[in-house]
């Protein structure tokens, strides 16, 4: 199997900017932006880098030669969201929207991409008087049009600030930001451990916890002036309900865990080794996994645990709100984390079960649920991550008891409105982090790691993205190219087969 390397990686995305050049100077944007994309998507995948400056450079070039810069005299209490993708309850764009509700602000709400996901922020978007909503994909407008249209409907609707819920493939608003002038400029950092485009284009950067503060002063080139702090709370669904649990014995401990399944893989499996000995503190204990992501390879390690008959994959859950309310204990997962599902338990009085290790500061989850006491920890030794999950599973009192006072440490709806409106009106910082020391080089050999030894999942999304021009673009990587296409072939007989 080919193994791709740090240089690889980094090779790849220089590459990739060497197109992008070439196309902004053909005059050729829509392809250019095109590949910027794709170029987000890979720095993405290995977090080796958190901004780029060329990458920078070429957005405001395009800018520069398709948009005449506009001056706003923005109107007091009125606010613009700018979204890429709308995901009901994932992300920030409904505790931010509520907010602005709460406080009774005016609100353009700008969805980029088409909003067939997200429902229920719809509905409340259309429940609020004063709010407008403009949906930019439902069409076959090209990113550049987009980029027209905000600045057009920012020029008339006069918003004071501007929220920017980036992500790691938005180009469309950073274009869009930089001919307008006159506004204030918030990012909403949620995809804080990774890399994404766009930090020259804002006045200010808002964190939801320490990790995330600490890598935007060290690589994203922001001052500490810029840097706003204000945790978050996740959003309950108002509109699923809950679907049960298939062939799940009620009478046991129910044991919840969940998310990409990456983020269950790798160092040898040691995250289904650490539920195979917390299945083995009780019979009366079964571990459910939702989520969703290589099956073949979950499925697989699964049944190489001693107790695989307790362990229940329950899929990719809407109501996972619901969910929450009819289980026992929540387990990180590990070696990567979920901070959603984190605070889902905290906000439902569960109690953590949360390993992690000191190489990976992502892996500490205090600062996902510690808004307002010191109530769960991060175990950095089985033992006693262990002697804690057998308390809980065996002392009933106790598990309500910790679950009530995870509960108490979370940040209310009511305190995060209330805090953010004066944060807005302030820029004064409640919360103030310290910066983590991340090893930054381990960080990114595990994201390496995980390429290699999982059937290269992202290379193999790169070339379904590039098809033929892989090959053209990337000769010398046509060894990762043939192991790719096998190892895909080999998956299909094999599927055939089973």
């Amino acid at each position: 199997m080919y193994k791709l390397t740090y240089h690889d990686a980094v090779d790849i995305f220089n590459i990739q900017k060497k197109y992008i050049k070439k196309e902004i100077k053909k005059g050729h944007y829509n392809d250019a932006l095109k590949d910027i994309n794709i170029a987000g998507f890979w720095a993405y995948s290995f977090n080796f880098l958190y901004t780029d400056p060329d990458i920078e450079n070429f957005i405001r070039e395009i800018s520069n030669n398709i948009l005449s810069p506009i001056d706003v005299c923005g109107k007091a209490n009125t606010y613009a969201i700018i979204i890429k993708k709308c995901f009901d309850n994932r992300g920030l764009q409904q505790q931010y929207f509520r907010a602005l509700a709460a406080n009774g602000a005016e609100v353009l709400f700008i969805i980029i991409d088409d909003d067939h996901l997200c429902p229920d922020t719809i509905k409340e978007i259309d429940a609020y008087e004063k709010a407008t909503l403009l949906i930019l994909g439902n069409g076959d407008l090209s990113e550049i049009d987009k980029a027209k249209e905000i600045v057009k409907v920012i020029d008339r609707f006069k918003p004071s600030k501007i929220l920017i819920h980036s992500m790691p493939d938005e180009i469309t608003t950073f274009i869009a930001l930089n001919a307008i002038n006159g506004v204030e400029k918030y990012n909403i950092n949620l995809t804080d451990h990774a890399y994404w485009p766009g930090a020259s284009f804002i006045d200010y950067n808002i964190e939801f916890r320490n990790y995330g503060y600490g890598i935007s002063l060290e690589k994203r080139g922001f001052k500490h002036s810029q840097e706003l702090t204000l945790p978050y709370y996740p959003i309950s669904s108002k509109y699923s309900e809950f679907q049960g649990f298939e062939k799940v014995p009620q009478s046991k401990v129910k044991i919840f865990t969940g998310g990409a399944y990456y983020k269950m893989f790798g160092e040898n499996d040691v995250f289904f080794r650490l539920m195979d000995k917390i299945l083995d503190i009780s019979e009366n204990v079964v571990v459910l996994i939702a989520g969703s992501g290589d099956i073949s390879n979950m499925k697989r390690r699964i049944l190489s645990m001693n107790n695989f008959d307790r362990v229940y994959l329950i899929g990719n859950r809407r109501d996972i709100d619901s969910v929450f309310d009819n289980v026992d204990i929540y387990l990180g997962t590990y070696p990567f984390p979920g901070g959603l599902m984190t605070q889902f338990a905290c906000q439902h009085g569960l109690p953590v079960l949360a390993y992690g290790s000191i190489k990976m500061p992502n892996s500490k989850i205090e600062g996902l649920c510690n808004h307002c006491s010191d109530a769960v920890h991060t175990y950095y030794d089985q033992k006693s991550l262990l002697q804690y999950a057998d308390k809980l599973i065996n002392n009933v009192n106790f598990r309500k008891s910790e679950g009530l006072q995870v509960k108490k440490a979370m940040l209310t709806p009511e305190k995060f409105n209330s805090e953010f409106w004066e944060l807005m009106n302030t820029k004064k910082n409640k919360w103030n982090w310290t910066k983590e020391d991340v090893d930054y080089q381990f960080f990114t050999q595990w994201y390496i790691d995980l390429e290699n030894n999982y059937n290269h999942f992202f290379s193999r999304s790169l070339i379904g993205i590039l098809k033929v021009k892989f090959l053209s673009r990337f000769p010398g990587y046509i060894p990762l190219l043939i192991d790719v296409c096998l190892s895909y072939a080999l998956e299909k007989i094999n599927r055939y087969f089973r």
